[in-house]
């Protein structure tokens, strides 16, 4: 495999090209359910960052997307899960191509299973090329995936933080490299900024997220008779919880005191990663630009409101009173501009969606 240093002097040598119709599909998948990453990265104001975001999120969607509808391993069939890992071992030979700016080939798409592959290859080849993130992140994403195929459920924490770093860890990371990096006229260029900790910063980010991320969906997710669980046997076991606890407690739309400590357990350990994450990230806030510092601002305390709310609703996440309502997010959003000095689009509107107007008429 290329170094990434040698990977990201090959692909300079092309000239980007943004096709409009291969992005608007990115757009598309990127935007799907209005998720949190789309809505902050919607305030991007330079639209290369925008672009870049789509192109790389749509293609971890899709394959996240695709694993997440299977039954878990325990349920499937021999045959339906051989398929699934080639689909996952064609997309990721297609990224690595995609990495050094090759087009795959039509056989090369057609074994990833999706009629938008193309397009989704055209968009994230510029991706590369524009903000050559490292190859690692994606092995590891697709290392994750694999998982997904082959287990229901991890034993101690270490294994959940190896999966993390697939999982959770490099699309954070990616999405940090789009907030933190700035652009060199002279370089003709975006360059991180000097210093800057971006794997750790990610890490930390990233697994606090998902750590709330996997608290706030628990009740709907553990009621499906055939689910991932994505809290370890090892802490279920600490505080006396079983999947059938959980089940239950979802059912009755209830947490027990022994859930309610693990609630608190897991959270604690969420907060540390913040505080870790945070600290590392507020290096490197004054010399981003205002919406980047925005948007960072932004995705966090999004995540970190999640987090609150679960905490005031007395750790009961089975009652499913802690999810944020489009009121509450568009506080969130006001509140942060004001406090990054970041100016609102006059065409934002929030009522019970985000929705904006954005053109480029330099794409072809």
């Amino acid at each position: 495999m290329l170094a990434d240093s040698t990977r990201t002097e090959l692909l300079r040598e092309r000239k980007v090209k943004w096709h409009k119709r291969a992005f608007d599909v990115s757009e598309a998948i990127a935007s799907k359910d209005h998720n949190n990453l789309y809505i902050t990265s919607s305030f991007f104001k330079d639209p290369i960052k925008y672009r870049a975001f789509c192109a790389y999120y749509a293609v971890m969607r899709v394959v996240d997307d695709r694993i997440d509808n299977l039954l878990p391993p325990a349920h499937q069939t021999e045959r339906v899960q051989k398929h699934e890992l080639a689909v996952v071992e064609a997309w990721e030979g297609v990224v690595n191509l995609c990495s050094l700016g090759i087009h795959p080939t039509t056989e090369q798409l057609k074994a990833c299973d999706l009629a938008e592959a193309e397009a989704l290859c055209e968009s994230l080849i510029a991706a590369f090329q524009t903000f050559p993130v490292p190859v690692k992140l994606w092995t590891n994403f697709f290392k994750a995936m694999r998982s997904d195929l082959v287990a229901d459920e991890f034993a101690r924490w270490t294994d959940f933080l190896d999966y993390a770093e697939g999982a959770t860890v490099a699309p954070t990371t990616i999405y940090l490299w789009l907030i933190a990096s700035r652009r060199n006229e002279a370089k003709d260029s975006y360059e991180l900024p000097e210093g800057f900790d971006l794997l750790r910063c990610g890490r930390c980010l990233g697994i606090f997220a998902y750590l709330g991320h996997i608290i706030r969906d628990l009740a709907v997710d553990i009621k499906l008779a055939a689910t991932r669980l994505y809290i370890t046997r090892e802490d279920m076991e600490t505080h006396g919880v079983s999947p059938e606890t959980l089940r239950n407690g979802a059912l009755k739309c209830h947490a027990d005191p022994a859930t309610r400590d693990l609630v608190i357990d897991i959270l604690q350990r969420a907060r540390t990663y913040l505080s870790k994450g945070r600290a590392i990230a507020s290096q490197i806030q004054d010399s981003l630009d205002t919406d980047c510092r925005f948007i960072l601002e932004l995705i966090i305390t999004i995540y970190e409101h999640i987090v609150s709310k679960i905490e005031c609703t007395g750790y009961n996440p089975m009652a499913k009173h802690h999810y944020l309502t489009w009121k509450e997010k568009a506080e969130v959003i006001y509140h942060v501009a004001a406090r990054t000095g970041f100016s609102l689009p006059d065409n934002i509107t929030i009522l019970n969606e985000l929705t904006f107007i954005w053109n480029d008429t330099t794409l072809i």
